[in-house]
């Protein structure tokens, strides 16, 4: 690691309450873990042993399956790594193909059988891709503020796609010809109410914005957004599908907009200068080991030991707040 930073700084920023038991320590001493905070300052802490670990639900974006709520092909190591570090891990089973509406119901009952099997009051939720935005919906149309953690968002675009402004131009060809032919498939691979031209309007500037604006940050919920930017080299700048996609977004990472991303606590992470970096990768799908710059210039060997180190601190936030709040109905 090239560099870490106080408990002080880390609890100033985070506005949590103070008087935990965790310290600072050596990376590689029993009990030390990486915390990673919500400006993307990586810290090192011994974290009491009866912190508790809350569920963690990893949701996909689209084009994308899980076989079910436990089970799924996505997210290469992450699940594992996360379950290494006490974390139960559960998959958000949402269509591939789904518009946002459609699948926040789905994310809604995964939400609960979750709850339901662990006896978790609250959980931690992380997203790739358009899965941010179908979480953003479900939790704040479907009254999830008072169980959710944290919602941890990959390259998430929360100001829409240009590109996909375009494509709704095509109109009738996209309405009679394209999407019809995507739902039968889809359909066909296993998702319950596929609606693929739903689903790219939901995608739109004005969509995608809408969106947001209608549902701002609720209390007591740890926002994050993280955007993932490849450091290639002239030749893999020329990739045409790159180059397409900075035609219509700017700078991209191979799918969605650096700009696209910003949002509450945004932290920009930067890719292995000269390696190839895609979309997919932020989530561990292709498994490669790609060192990820924070903006402190720590760095990480690849997505699954950044977010193991998030998960962390989303758990020590998670037990200070409710600590907090015990402490608030005691004295009353």
């Amino acid at each position: 690691m090239d560099e870490t930073h106080d408990k002080e700084s880390m609890e100033e920023r985070d506005g949590a309450p103070l008087g935990m038991e965790e310290t600072s320590c050596s990376e590689g001493t029993d009990g030390c873990v990486r915390i990673v905070d919500s400006q993307g300052f990586t810290h090192l802490m011994r974290i009491d042993p009866e912190m508790p670990h809350l569920p963690v639900l990893l949701v996909h974006g689209m084009h994308a399956r899980d076989y079910s709520v436990d089970s799924s092909p996505l997210w290469g190591r992450i699940p594992e790594r996360l379950r290494q570090g006490g974390s139960q891990v559960f998959f958000g089973c949402q269509d591939a193909w789904g518009d946002i509406e459609r699948n926040s119901l789905q994310l809604y009952h995964s939400v609960h059988e979750v709850l339901e099997r662990t006896g978790a009051e609250k959980i931690h939720m992380i997203a790739h891709s358009k899965g941010g935005l179908d979480i953003r919906h479900c939790v704040h149309t479907r009254d999830l503020g008072d169980h959710t953690a944290s919602i941890v968002t990959l390259g998430t675009p929360y100001h829409g796609l240009r590109m996909s402004n375009a494509l709704m131009y095509l109109g009738p060809i996209l309405s009679k010809i394209v999407a019809p032919i995507i739902d039968n498939n889809a359909r066909k691979m296993g998702d319950d109410d596929p609606d693929a031209l739903g689903l790219l309007h939901s995608t739109t500037t004005y969509a995608a914005e809408t969106l947001i604006e209608e549902n701002e940050d609720l209390p007591g919920i740890e926002y994050r957004s993280y955007a993932f930017v490849p450091r290639m080299t002239k030749a893999q700048r020329m990739n045409p599908r790159s180059l397409f996609i900075h035609l219509f977004d700017g700078d991209n990472d191979g799918i969605v907009p650096l700009a696209s991303t910003e949002a509450t606590n945004w932290c920009v992470v930067r890719g292995e200068r000269g390696v190839a970096m895609n979309h997919d990768d932020s989530y561990d799908l292709n498994e490669k080991d790609i060192e990820l710059t924070m903006p402190d210039g720590t760095v990480y060997k690849n997505s699954p030991d950044l977010l193991e180190a998030v998960v962390q601190s989303l758990d020590l936030i998670a037990w200070r707040r409710a600590k907090a709040e015990a402490a608030r109905v005691a004295a009353k």
